[in-house]
């Protein structure tokens, strides 16, 4: 049996009246006497166990158990020495009872403490005058202290009502909180050994012991963690003064001999669990007949949610696979065996394991194969495994999958009319691939999948509906209230509705969040493009906004924007033309005022924000047979809302491409007009890192360059190139020439269209 039926079977015994007085040893003896207990589960008990090593014993009352006056400090025979004793170790052993655990507090007939014995009277005669002084503070305290000084005992009342009591006897130290009612909440027991170590028991409020924690007299301390079933959970051992643990276990259910973790002087970690784990799998020849079990109770017992990410990742690291396609690659394991195996734990990576994208990866790849095949058995559980925090992952990667596979069939069809074409008439071709055709894989995502499957109408709804709601966790009112409102535009279009789950799962707690950006974004606001400073929102459109500031800052180039955005003083709305997207959209005051997220300071530049956002919707919704990618930084969909993006998608949206204009012209740094009246710049860091002391603007001397974030350039002199920072247009930033060159920067320009 496992060591937790053991131990509970210990406490259920102890509290039998025969066991009245015994010690753990003579109790174990009995149940091994009546078979409840065997020689094995009595060896771990004495190992692992905290019976024995806590000194846990029934017994009251009882004079000549030595045990029980190793605990209180009373010699046995006490009777016979009772003129040589305090009164108080008198009616300790003669005639009071006292609580199993905390030996020093007085307990009533049915266990609870005398609530009597810490009042200042009831110190009072418990403790003998001549020896002892009782003293109350004003604070409501009260202490006992020997005539020579020296404190015994102690009361102190908190301002909830409970009251730490502390029993002082010797070398040995108790403490215990206990409410109002009498219940014990916290209890710890202190000992110090001369010469060796100081160790201190804590306990909680059913007092199981949680912590054991031992100094040693150079300063040296090991900590002891426990779980309820008073199984060890964890150990470290620390040297003085030192600021990381020497060497630290972490166990699986107790398993002394199998931990999932040692940490060795600070650096070097081992992995007992992995290394066995490895061991087994590998060992195909004796896998079924010697390790197998072993294997069952390694994975079933030893992987929990607390080890599941290093198990996964330190099994990768050794194998090159991930345990659970190691597992199901293995044919010697008996088949019972590995679907227990991989059910267990493919149910802790999904809930427990860190990357979320991983993750998603396996539960698509789940997905796809129950909603494209023909069993539907585990659809049910897999689609429950959705959570707020895997969905995109799942949804995204279930859309590569698809289109892999979709392109797979789609390359294997070219070839295979390329043969047909050589030998049948051009009709027999046509019907042929027609044919062809209707067999192959369909690109569809996740929705579109389950709504064109075989599964019952109710179940699809079902399905959908709680993806749908998934989508909606923790988002705020006006980005639920859009989402629903663009899905009942289109209740049946599955590719549409996870669209718009793609643009709400990029949104944080309903604001589409740029880290860098404050929260706050008002500002005074001006109806123009110019009059007050512009500030980027809480949307990662740097790239917009840098793109509106290059034209922003030339009259020319401005006096061209304002053909595009105009404003109608007796409407309140905007209206933006895209010449290049063959797009015209009217913006409302109302939306514009729910839009707190965008960019502050100017109207029209917010207008044109929604306006592309609508477009790029729009783009994503004919998507059909695309797939989307996460941003591996900002972990948000990439192209279906404002999240990421580079100037020129703006521009070539306003204006279109233009003749003269190509993302490959690179200009030359040194010699580059940037002041050209008819010509916008931006630029971006082309590497991860930061940039600092290369730059410096008009509010601060040491100017840092963000990486991922785009620049607009403004304009240029001999020796530096001017640029403005979407976060604050007022800010105007000088970086030299030759330091811009050096940064290694991805320069985009565009010139308007003439006409």
């Amino acid at each position: 049996m496992p060591q937790i039926d053991a131990a509970t079977r210990f406490r259920q015994y102890q509290v039998l009246p025969k066991c009245k007085g015994k010690t753990a040893e003579q109790i174990c003896q009995m149940m091994i006497a009546e078979n409840k207990l065997n020689h094995q589960e009595y060896l771990n008990l004495k190992q692992n166990s905290l019976i024995f090593l806590f000194g846990t014993i029934n017994g009251r009352n009882n004079s000549e158990d030595t045990d029980w006056h190793k605990l209180t400090g009373v010699k046995p025979n006490a009777e016979a020495q009772t003129k040589k004793m305090d009164r108080v170790q008198a009616s300790m052993v003669v005639n009071r009872q006292y609580h199993w655990q905390a030996s020093f507090i007085e307990v009533n007939s049915k266990g609870k403490p005398d609530m009597s014995q810490f009042t200042f009277e009831g110190l009072k005669q418990r403790y003998d005058s001549k020896k002892y002084d009782v003293m109350k503070g004003k604070d409501g305290s009260i202490a006992v202290i020997t005539k020579n000084g020296s404190l015994t005992f102690s009361v102190t009342k908190l301002p909830t009502g409970a009251i730490y009591v502390t029993n002082i006897m010797g070398p040995k130290v108790e403490t215990a909180k206990i409410t109002e009612k009498g219940k014990i909440c916290d209890y710890s027991i202190s000992e110090t050994t001369f010469g060796k170590k100081k160790t201190t028991r804590y306990y909680d409020g059913t007092l199981t012991p949680k912590v054991i924690q031992e100094i040693y007299p150079n300063g040296d301390r090991k900590n002891t963690v426990y779980k309820k079933n008073s199984s060890i959970e964890f150990e470290d051992y620390w040297k003085k003064d030192a600021n990381m643990a020497s060497w630290a276990k972490e166990y699986t259910n107790g398993i002394l001999w199998k931990t999932s973790k040692i940490v060795k002087e600070g650096q070097k970690v081992e992995y007992p669990l992995v290394n066995e784990l490895v061991k087994d799998v590998t060992a195909a020849r004796t896998i079924g007949h010697i390790t197998q079990p072993r294997l069952k109770t390694d994975i079933l017992k030893g992987i929990d949610e607390n080890n599941i990410s290093e198990i996964w990742d330190k099994f990768e690291e050794q194998t090159g696979k991930n345990i659970i396609e190691f597992l199901r690659n293995k044919h010697t394991i008996a088949s019972k065996v590995k679907t227990q195996c991989i059910n267990h734990i493919e149910k802790l990576f999904i809930q427990h394991y860190h990357d979320k994208e991983k993750v998603g990866k396996l539960l698509a790849k789940r997905l796809y194969q129950d909603i494209n095949g023909t069993n539907y058995s585990e659809l049910n559980n897999y689609i429950k495994l959705l959570d707020k925090n895997n969905l995109k992952y799942v949804m995204v990667e279930y859309r590569n999958i698809a289109g892999r596979k979709h392109n797979i069939e789609q390359n294997e069809f070219n070839n295979t009319m390329e043969i047909v074409r050589r030998y049948l008439p051009e009709p027999l071709c046509t019907y042929t691939a027609e044919n062809i055709i209707k067999k192959a894989t369909p690109f569809r995502g996740l929705l579109e999948s389950i709504a064109t499957s075989n599964l019952s109408l109710a179940k699809k709804k079902e399905f959908i509906k709680y993806i749908t709601d998934t989508a909606m966790e923790d988002k705020n009112g006006i980005a639920v209230r859009n989402a629903k409102k663009d899905i009942a535009s289109h209740p049946n279009d599955m590719h549409k509705v996870e669209i718009d789950i793609y643009r709400l799962q990029n949104t944080k707690s309903g604001d589409m969040r740029n880290p860098n950006i404050g929260e706050t974004v008002s500002d005074k606001t001006s109806r123009e493009f110019l009059g007050t400073t512009r500030k980027q929102g809480q949307v990662g459109d740097c790239w917009l906004l840098a793109g509106l500031n290059s034209i922003i800052g030339k009259p020319k180039m401005l006096a061209k924007l304002n053909e595009l955005v105009s404003y109608n003083d007796k409407t309140g709305k905007y209206t933006i033309t895209m010449k290049g997207a063959k797009k015209k959209y009217v913006v409302t005051s109302q939306e514009i005022a729910e839009a707190n997220h965008l960019s502050s300071g100017s109207l029209k530049t917010r207008a044109v924000e929604i306006a592309m956002d609508r477009y790029i919707k729009e783009l994503a919704y004919s998507h059909k047979e695309v797939s989307f990618l996460i941003d591996p930084n900002a972990k948000n969909v990439a192209n279906v809302d404002l999240n990421g993006g580079y100037a020129h998608n703006i521009w070539y949206a306003l204006w279109g491409w233009g003749k003269d204009n190509s993302t490959n012209k690179k200009p030359d740094i040194a010699k580059e007009d940037f002041n050209y009246p008819n010509r916008a710049y931006t630029f971006s860091l082309c590497g991860k890192d930061n940039i600092y002391g290369m730059a410096k603007s008009e509010k601060d001397p040491n100017y840092r360059i963000i990486s991922r974030h785009e620049y607009s350039i403004i304009g240029s002199d001999q020796k530096n190139v001017y640029a403005l920072n979407p976060w604050d247009s007022d800010d105007v930033i000088t970086i030299s020439r030759a330091d811009l060159a050096q940064m290694n920067v991805n320069i985009e320009q565009y010139e308007i269209p003439q006409g």
